[in-house]
């Protein structure tokens, strides 16, 4: 009985050592930002992944007046909720736009051409903690009249103090 007492012991001991040692979470790896040190600098420009958005087939981008159209520079509007977004949306039935704005927010890129055509977003970056670029591509047709374009992109949350700046190339297609 106390050879089977000293065997259930010793084995118990071992799941003990096993458990102890084996199972041990690893210190996280830091990076110089722990107590007393200097975390390490960032490196400009980064790279910011981007999603393009489409409006609900119901919808359409608001209708500028007449004084808005003509005073519009490129820019770009950031927006961090869905009454926001309604502020540039016209829709024929009540839609829902899928975008979770507690994570994520929408670029509004626009502007207007002298012809008509269709902008595309082909880079976004991060220049410091709170200024960005966003760089569009407007595809021209050398028909039409002069039109508002639209680039608009959903990405990480942004705060409200971030700025954008629009940086646009025109490409004339036939």
């Amino acid at each position: 009985m106390k050879k089977l007492l000293k065997k259930v012991m010793a084995a118990m001991l071992c799941i003990g050592l096993f458990w102890g040692v084996g199972c041990k979470k690893d210190n996280p790896i830091t990076t110089g930002s722990g107590p007393g040190e200097e975390p390490e600098p960032i490196e400009y420009p980064i790279e910011i992944p981007f999603e393009e958005y489409t409006l609900p087939e119901t919808c359409q981008w608001k209708n500028l007046t007449y004084e808005e159209w003509e005073s519009l520079v490129p820019e770009v509007i950031i927006i961090n909720s869905d009454r926001e977004l309604e502020n540039h949306v016209t829709c024929m039935e009540i839609s829902y736009f899928e975008i979770d704005f507690s994570k994520y927010s929408l670029l509004l890129a626009r502007g207007k051409i002298n012809r008509s055509g269709y902008a595309i977003c082909n880079n976004l970056q991060q220049l410091s903690e709170r200024n960005y670029e966003m760089k569009v591509d407007c595809y021209i047709t050398t028909l039409g009249t002069i039109t508002t374009w639209y680039a608009p992109v959903v990405v990480n949350k942004l705060s409200e103090e971030c700025t954008v700046e629009l940086l646009t190339d025109h490409i004339v297609i036939n």
